[in-house]
């Protein structure tokens, strides 16, 4: 600016007229200046938002839904007819993976039990279980998970929180098909002659039974 300025000067400008252009020389300098500002704010405001937009989301991660869990239930009703011997690990791998340390709040919270996880998963169902809801009508699994999930986020009290919600989970099953639920009249007549010769209840009979001596009271189930 002071080049363009001295060589106004030598060229004879009026004095006023140089002035008046040092101003605006002045004057766009500052207008410069703030948009440089202004652009460096704006550009830290959007690397701010979407900062806070990234934590947010991981904040909110949605869990897994019922549409996921459905999605894994066809391998539910698998039945294991051979089951592999345990192997015992080598020294090598004791070594290699020694107990994690234990904390005294996580001990108690599975002694006193916990409420239904979100991202809670039904494992796959073995053994007379799985033969026994193999027998259920398509749609019939995923209708009592649903129920069981509800029921779950529904109680409240003593009922609400268990230790072992496969266990319960399985229960609930066998209510369900204790009580005829999912079964067909023929099915129910072929399940009733056939714990009729061995002398034990069957179908909606033995549902009854395990309701009157109090079993699904103590289960937590309303029945």
């Amino acid at each position: 600016m002071s080049d363009l300025l001295a060589r106004l000067i030598a060229a004879g400008t009026p004095a006023d007229l140089v002035a008046e252009v040092a101003m605006e020389i002045a004057r766009a300098d500052v207008v410069r200046r703030q948009e440089a500002e202004d652009a460096a704010r704006k550009e830290k405001k959007r690397a701010d938002n979407a900062r806070r937009q990234r934590e947010f989301k991981e904040r909110n991660r949605p869990p897994v839904t019922q549409g996921n869990a459905d999605n894994a239930l066809p391998a539910l009703v698998a039945v294991t007819c051979v089951t592999s011997p345990a192997l015992s690990p080598s020294p090598n791998e004791i070594n290699s993976n020694p107990h994690p340390h234990t904390h005294p709040e996580t001990n108690t919270a599975r002694t006193r039990g916990t409420r239904l996880p979100v991202d809670w998963v039904p494992e796959p169902l073995t053994g007379d279980l799985a033969k026994a809801i193999a027998q259920w009508p398509p749609g019939a699994l995923e209708r009592e998970l649903a129920r069981f999930r509800d029921w779950a986020a529904s109680t409240s009290g003593p009922n609400a929180v268990k230790k072992d919600w496969q266990a319960a989970w399985r229960n609930w099953l066998r209510k369900a098909h204790d009580e005829g639920r999912y079964l067909k009249h023929g099915n129910q007549d072929r399940n009733q002659n056939r714990w009729s010769a061995s002398g034990q209840p069957s179908g909606t009979a033995l549902g009854q039974v395990l309701r009157d001596k109090g079993v699904y009271a103590d289960l937590g189930f309303d029945g």
